[in-house]
């Protein structure tokens, strides 16, 4: 590991040695702010005057300010394992670290439009800068290519959300499209770090699809973000539904492969394909909606946001805090539950609804507080991991 100043390493806080300690931490924080603001405020317990009005603040600060903080935090982390060079650390990251705290603030205070949206942008477009320094001082540039445009288009789709708010104009596209970037980099991540960790745990070849299912998937996904950017309700029936069933079909091909009966008797592994299932889920789900099966939008969505994003985030964060703090990769004891709870909630979130639509606030409470408690989990055993020195003595 490219650690070549073990003094100055050591002193470092451990909050600052490594950005999934903080982003992770702090993603998660925040996301049961968010939560709870917006179940007290479903619930008539208070109202608060946020920036953008409570629908347009929640749906951002979901996926810009939480979903981006955790995506921020793996990557910068991941990048000194691909590259082999140092990653952002210290003074660098507190600095990238409170840019993003600030942004998240400034949302509460009343300022003008601007000076709330430009940090927000700016963390992105200095995220993938931390993100591409790495590899190009390594001459490793396929990382750059791959990883680094879904960067860019997030904070080129929150600069959108933030002008069509100042212009009275509909936000909507722009944040569903941002939904789906993310699952994005869900897809991409997941199938690198599923059939490795799967291949690690059984000491077996890493189960992987065919190279054609990948890229055919993949190039699915960035059709589905400019449809959804362009907005789904401005396309023919025929073109949501092909392209939503296709994305189903790829995305079952790709858990069919990675497979292992074994994964079921491991919470930290079975987890990871719980969560994944929630994507065709919601593929699945758009299909139903573009053939008027089903007509609420919002439970595609939360498919990919609760099931798969919720789910895919705390069961890829444990395993990763683990392994990056030098800990056994063996759960704490409460976590399986978390991951229990987390998928639940997600399946409370889709499936109660399309039951009886009766059912659709009930489902909201549900898994709001089901997410309030996963989270709730993670931060119980986790916190100490984020502030603690690695368990191995070494750096990082």
């Amino acid at each position: 590991m490219p650690y070549h100043n073990q003094k100055k390493e050591f002193s470092i806080p451990p909050i600052w040695r490594l950005a999934f300690r903080p982003f992770f931490l702090g993603g998660a924080l925040f996301s049961i702010l968010c939560i709870a603001i917006w179940l007290g405020s479903l619930l008539g317990v208070f109202t608060l005057n946020l920036y953008g009005g409570a629908y347009w603040w929640h749906a951002h600060e979901m996926i810009f300010g939480f979903s981006v903080a955790i995506i921020v935090g793996f990557l910068l982390t991941a990048v000194q394992n691909w590259s082999g060079v140092r990653s952002i650390n210290g003074t660098a990251l507190f600095i990238l670290f409170s840019l993003w705290l600030v942004a998240r603030i400034l949302m509460f205070i009343r300022l003008p439009a601007i000076w709330v949206a430009l940090p927000d942008i700016v963390f992105l477009v200095f995220s993938a800068l931390a993100f591409c320094l790495p590899q190009i001082k390594a001459k490793q540039i396929k990382n750059i290519y791959v990883l680094t445009p879904p960067l860019l288009c997030l904070a080129l789709l929150n600069g959108l959300s933030h002008y069509a708010l100042l212009n009275n104009k509909n936000a909507l596209p722009y944040f569903h499209s941002a939904i789906f970037v993310v699952i994005f980099f869900m897809v991409l991540l997941g199938s690198r770090v599923i059939p490795f960790f799967v291949g690690n745990a059984f000491k077996i070849p890493q189960p992987r699809p065919p190279k054609l299912i990948e890229y055919a998937t993949n190039i699915s996904m960035l059709i589905v973000i400019a449809a959804a950017a362009f907005g789904f309700y401005r396309l023919p029936q025929w073109f949501i539904v092909g392209t939503a069933l296709i994305a189903f079909c790829l995305n079952c091909i790709k858990v069919f492969y990675w497979f292992d009966r074994r994964v079921l008797s491991r919470s930290i592994l079975w987890s990871l394909y719980a969560a994944y299932a929630f994507i065709p889920l919601g593929f699945l789900m758009l299909a139903l909606h573009g053939l008027g099966v089903q007509g609420n939008f919002s439970l595609v969505l939360h498919s990919f946001s609760v099931g798969a994003i919720g789910g895919l985030i705390i069961a890829m964060a444990s395993r990763v805090s683990l392994g990056h703090t030098g800990r056994p990769l063996i759960l704490p004891p409460a976590m399986p539950y978390a991951l229990g709870i987390i998928i639940f909630g997600g399946f409370v979130r889709v499936i109660f609804p399309l039951a009886n639509s009766d059912w659709y606030l009930p489902a909201v409470y549900i898994s709001g507080f089901c997410w309030l408690a996963a989270f709730g989990i993670f931060l119980y055993h986790f916190t100490p991991i984020f502030l603690q020195a690695r368990a191995d003595g070494k750096p990082g």
